[in-house]
């Protein structure tokens, strides 16, 4: 089963059906309570009550919880390797089903040791004690835990203990509130929906992406969520069902042993779910629980809604990704940007921006890092606000369908000194005011290199820290002669946040502007490998309303330098279009249909042609979006653009 990323999901779990309370601590009383006890080598007391913000240090800091009681080993750094808290003695006797509850606060953290924390128990008066739970990492808040205790049901004699070990490294700590012991109601069946998504499926990790708001029409999403169990009888089976209209789908679920406060995580793969234009809600319940029903249906459904949207003809989104060869996390920021180049060619412009190794563009990192990166991989979509590259697709949903109001197309020459030009030409279909401005920006696939700086750091070697696309099959330092590096950033000509007036203040809808920005190729360079990326940038918010992709030759290629003559109607197109050619002699002709990341999807050898010629296009297949028709005549070349409607 593929892992579930879930960005965002708040849930609350309030278990009601209980009686009979044995004890109730909740540290009120603002002291160390007089009934408890502890066991301590710390020099700071050990297990401490108060507030949040009178426990708390700068790397183990504690959410709000009223009092508590806590133990704080980055605050101390000291001996924290057996910090023994104890309750007072109690009595089960007459009780048939009684639990312990207590919130928690805790990291299971990894320093220069992992710390450790476990529940025990003691039947002896506390004398010698044994291991009820080992309480591990699940969320970074608090949490509230239960502890079945129906095997001392009937015995007196019994303290409850929670035993914190720092394992002699400086570590966080644990937060504890609010425990309690008691008979729990076994009658009491309630289970509830708390998650309901619709995920992505990044298939290339692989992993289910939830955290959309917008998707694209006619694509597949993944019905998931979570069903939490609110009372004590244990749940060992139920139906799931997701509904959208007369889309419905039920999967049963059994063989389980959830237990209070449990949760279950189901993800419906086998059933996909089409998505619609405009809103998608859909209903998820939960249902014959242990072959019956909740006592509380209210929560045994759940609605969560995407919209479906469909990319705007000519839009190009823009993802610049801060990385490093250093950077063991890195290998995510590659595997996402190779997934979204690929799957989302037609709209999505990669570029890769490295941070202190061989193929670092200084200034192109420092402008990058200059905008509030916070931390490696990240990168923006857009130049909007720094995501995690997991969250790229779900940003790149929300841009895709914005109509810009202006079309981006740059072409280049390149002379025999490796100097391009590249002219970036802007039709614009509404009326666009104010300060606008066009940088260019040039990247290189298949970028390799020799060296122990060239090989790339792999936090996912072996696999512990889950899947990332084949990376957790390589060493934990990828071997420079194992790595090709794809949309690396050679360069940035006009600066960073363009150059300024190389935009008109004043732009009428379907008035066209052209701009001429010159860049010296490195000979280190592989020019086939290379493009030219023009954006246009909004001076006032730093954000890229477009941008425009063409793939490097070592041929000239501005149209209009040739004496063939070429034009292209209709254009815009939608079934068919047609390239009419004039020409003064015998000509050997090639032509070719390019996509806005330099994917050649059409090709075809004419020979040799003379004279006036008229030749066809067949656009019915092609995606909606602007196309380059090149044409190579001879030892000339001769790019026009085209854009296709659906």
């Amino acid at each position: 089963m593929k892992k579930l990323f879930t960005l965002v999901l708040f849930v609350s779990i309030i278990i009601g059906a209980k009686a009979q309370t044995v004890f109730l601590e909740d540290f009120e009383g603002g002291v160390f309570p007089a009934t408890w006890s502890q066991e301590t080598a710390a020099s700071d007391g050990g297990w401490l009550v108060g507030e949040a913000g009178d426990l708390e240090s700068l790397s183990f800091p504690i959410e709000d919880h009223s009092r508590m009681i806590v133990t704080n080993d980055d605050l101390c750094d000291c001996d924290k390797g057996n910090d023994f808290l104890k309750s007072p003695s109690f009595d089960l006797t007459g009780y048939d089903a009684p639990y312990m509850q207590f919130d928690l606060y805790y990291f299971e953290g990894t320093y220069d040791a992992t710390e450790n924390l476990q529940v025990e128990i003691s039947s002896d008066g506390g004398t010698s004690w044994e291991v009820l739970s080992d309480l591990g990492y699940e969320t970074a808040s608090w949490r509230t835990e239960f502890v079945s205790l129906g095997d001392y049901a009937g015995m007196t004699g019994l303290m409850i203990g929670f035993r914190y070990d720092d394992g002699g490294g400086w570590l966080f700590g644990a937060g504890l509130d609010n425990i309690s012991v008691f008979e729990a109601d076994l009658s009491v069946v309630d289970v509830a929906v708390t998650g309901a998504n619709l995920g992505s499926n990044i298939d290339v990790i692989p992993t289910i992406m939830n955290g959309y708001s917008n998707y694209l029409a006619d694509e597949d999403m993944i019905v998931n969520g979570v069903i939490t169990n609110n009372a004590f009888v244990v749940i060992t089976s139920f139906d799931v069902m997701y509904e959208r209209g007369t889309d419905v789908y039920t999967k049963s679920f059994s063989g389980l042993s959830l237990g209070a406060g449990s949760t279950y995580t189901f993800i419906l793969d086998e059933a996909p779910l089409l998505i619609k234009a405009g809103d998608n809600d859909v209903t998820v319940t939960v249902s014959n629980i242990n072959g019956g029903v909740s006592e509380e249906p209210a929560g045994n459904t759940m609605t969560t809604n995407i919209n479906g949207v469909t990319p705007v003809a000519g839009t190009m989104v823009v993802g610049e990704e801060a990385t490093g060869t250093w950077c063991g996390w890195c290998p995510r920021g590659a595997v996402i940007m190779d997934y979204m180049t690929e799957k989302y060619a037609d709209h999505f412009i990669p570029i890769a921006v490295h941070n202190s190794d061989p193929m670092t563009d200084d200034d192109y990192d420092g402008d990058l890092a200059g905008l509030g990166i916070l931390g490696y991989p990240s990168g923006l979509i857009n130049r909007q606000a720094f995501i995690d590259p997991l969250e790229f697709e779900s940003a790149f949903m929300d841009a895709v369908a914005n109509d810009p109001g202006v079309h981006v197309t740059p072409s280049f020459y390149i002379d025999e000194n490796r100097n391009i030009t590249v002219k970036t030409t802007l039709n614009f279909t509404d009326d666009l005011d104010g300060d606008y401005r066009i940088s260019v920006v040039f990247t290189e696939d298949e970028v390799t290199g020799t060296g122990g700086t060239w090989g790339q750091v792999n936090y996912y070697s072996g696999g512990g820290v889950g899947l990332m696309g084949g990376y957790e099959d390589l060493p934990a330092t990828v071997p420079a002669a194992d790595m090709v590096y794809q949309h690396v950033a050679r360069g940035i000509a006009n600066g960073f946040d363009g150059d300024g007036g190389s935009v008109p203040a004043t732009n009428a809808s379907g008035s066209v502007h052209e701009y001429s920005t010159t860049w010296e190729i490195n000979e280190d360079y592989n020019i086939e490998n290379m493009y030219a990326i023009s954006l246009l940038i909004d001076h006032d918010n730093d954000e890229i309303i477009n941008a425009g992709s063409v793939r490097l030759s070592a041929v000239n290629s501005i149209e209009n330098i040739s004496s063939t003559k070429v034009s292209i109607y209709p254009n815009p197109a939608k079934e068919v279009t047609y390239t009419s050619l004039s020409f003064s002699k015998p000509t050997n002709v090639v032509m070719q249909v390019i996509d806005m990341n330099g994917k050649i999807v059409a090709e075809r050898n004419y020979g040799s042609l003379d004279g006036d010629q008229i030749l066809p296009i067949n656009t019915m297949n092609f995606s909606a979006g602007i196309y380059q028709i090149q044409v190579i005549a001879g030892d000339e070349t001769i790019t026009k653009k085209l854009m296709v409607l659906k």
